[in-house]
């Protein structure tokens, strides 16, 4: 529990408020960058872009119902998890 504290801290510390972080090509999650990890169709599905910054990610309209694969899931479980800092100097 405590290095998974420690693993929240660091990425924190690296993705800050998420204003300078690409969210689809950065690796800024564990399990490396997005770009790869879903399909088009299921980035479309979620409205992922190529020029959209971690900042935005609570935006993402997340699908239900038949359009939620594992990988949609998992994806989102890893980003609400991030916390992103208030202020850029943090």
């Amino acid at each position: 529990m405590e290095l998974r504290g420690n693993m929240k801290q660091a990425m924190v510390g690296q993705v800050g408020v998420g204003e300078d972080t690409n969210l689809w090509h950065d690796n800024w999650l564990s399990g490396g960058p997005i770009v790869g990890r879903l399909t088009k169709e299921e980035a479309a599905w979620v409205g992922l872009n190529s020029t959209n910054k971690v900042a935005q990610y609570r935006l993402i309209r997340w699908p239900r119902g038949r359009r939620v694969t594992q990988q949609i899931r998992l994806l989102q479980e890893q980003m609400e998890e991030v916390e992103l800092s208030e202020r850029k100097d943090q």
